[in-house]
């Protein structure tokens, strides 16, 4: 019996075009230098001004920076746009469970 290879698709969400601005009022808000946050983040400050440039965070580095939102109390600022399209940074945290 030949063996079946198994194919997995890979989904696509869609990364906001505005993040760095989404950044930047975290930035603010949290009251934190690019430097403090870069340190609380595990990077450095190169690849936030990177970011601000308009690259991507990699996932390690989102997860970070959304769990810093979070206790912060500032997730809104990064999550959510202003606006009638709003684009999740985050869409599969904000899924709910069927599998549970």
């Amino acid at each position: 019996m030949p063996r079946r290879h198994a194919t997995f698709r890979r989904v696509h969400h869609p990364f906001p075009s505005d993040f760095p601005l989404r950044l930047r009022s975290f930035q603010e808000a949290s009251g934190f230098s690019w430097n403090h946050l870069a340190r609380n983040l595990g990077t450095d400050a190169l690849t936030l001004r990177r970011w601000r440039a308009g690259s991507r965070p990699n996932a390690q580095h989102l997860l970070a920076l959304l769990a810093l939102a979070q206790s912060l109390g500032l997730e809104h600022l990064l999550t959510t746009a202003p606006g009638p399209k709003q684009v999740s940074l985050w869409p599969m945290l904000s899924e709910p469970d069927h599998h549970a």
